[in-house]
């Protein structure tokens, strides 16, 4: 019943909750009828709404990361004389921007202060990105899309 449409109950203070409700045809003593099942889907919904926000998080968080891989790998090329030199500088910051991500991440799930980690990320990125040229063309690219 309601097939694609968002249904609602209501409970006895009032209040409103999503059901799903199945129709089922039975028959007893040669009368027909329907069953009528509801279930409060509640704690599915907000499942469901959590497991998007997190898709959208995840997505929005890899697309800046290639917007970053992108302008360090640019930033290199530019800096470079040498395929050489442009595999071993993006190297280099590559595996520097990898030690940021890690310590953003044991830092989230160790509680990890946002000063001490912009401190300790500026020194990461400091040795990832070596001219003061390179800074601030990371810092003037534009932002990529938010959610």
């Amino acid at each position: 019943m309601g097939a694609g449409r968002d249904l609602t109950g209501r409970r006895k203070d009032g209040s409103k909750f999503p059901v799903e409700i199945d129709l089922n045809p039975i028959s007893h003593d040669g009368r027909s009828g329907v069953l009528a099942t509801i279930l409060d889907v509640s704690e599915r919904k907000r499942a469901q709404q959590s497991q998007q926000r997190l898709f959208s998080e995840l997505d929005y968080k890899t697309r800046n990361l290639f917007a970053v891989f992108e302008a360090i790998a640019g930033l290199t090329a530019d800096q470079s004389e040498t395929v050489a030199d442009v595999k071993h500088a993006l190297s280099g910051r590559l595996q520097a921007l990898a030690r940021a991500y890690a310590m953003l991440a044991r830092g989230t799930s160790e509680g990890l202060s946002l000063a001490r980690f912009s401190i300790n990320n500026s020194a990461v990125c400091l040795n990832a990105c070596t001219s003061a040229d390179a800074m601030s063309a990371l810092a003037r690219r534009p932002p990529i899309n938010s959610r």
